[in-house]
């Protein structure tokens, strides 16, 4: 958390620096980047206005479109299996 971009860009280099010469660690320059916190995601969450976390909607999308394919009716699997089923899902998720 810095003030300007171009204290992020540099605090960026140091780090990338410290990373590749004292942990011997390879950095994806490519992925690596300085930018504002709410243009972050990472594993499919992202901080919100009030520095909480949010689903991508990426994520979102997905996390529905799997509750629609376990709770779909034609599926041929006894009521008791998809509560059980989707519960396990959404605590997975939500987790």
């Amino acid at each position: 958390m810095v003030k300007s971009a171009k204290a992020a860009t540099r605090v960026l280099a140091s780090l990338i620096r410290f990373c590749e010469e004292r942990l011997q660690l390879v950095v994806n320059r490519a992925k690596s980047r300085a930018a504002p916190l709410k243009a972050c995601e990472f594993l499919g969450y992202r901080l919100n206005n009030r520095a909480k976390s949010a689903w991508t909607e990426k994520a979102r999308h997905r996390f529905k479109e799997r509750v629609r394919a376990i709770t779909s009716r034609n599926r041929g699997h006894r009521v008791k299996d998809v509560i059980d089923e989707l519960r396990h899902y959404v605590r997975c998720w939500l987790v």
